[in-house]
């Protein structure tokens, strides 16, 4: 079985996006994850993502397999972008 997950990213603050202890704490989450659970995750889709979530994102993409970027998702704060998505599932 594979999960979707939803990550609202409403709340995300510059210091967590270009902080060096936010950063590291990020990258140990991201990293947990592609260890322990590479084959569950099915669809992640991140919303509401804020400018400063490139420079995360950035940061993030290259500690990623191929196949789990390619399961990502990700909107801006535009509801109409990504309602649409939501409703499909």
């Amino acid at each position: 079985d594979t999960s979707t997950t939803i990550i609202d990213l409403d709340r995300l603050s510059f210091w967590l996006a270009t902080n060096s202890e936010g950063r590291n704490f990020m990258s140990t989450m991201v990293g947990e994850v592609a260890r322990n659970f590479p084959e569950t995750a099915g669809k992640i889709i991140v919303v509401n993502a804020p400018s400063v979530f490139s420079a995360l994102w950035s940061f993030l993409k290259p500690m990623l397999a191929q196949r789990t970027i390619d399961k990502i998702s990700i909107f801006g704060a535009e509801p109409k972008k990504f309602q649409s998505h939501l409703l499909d599932l």
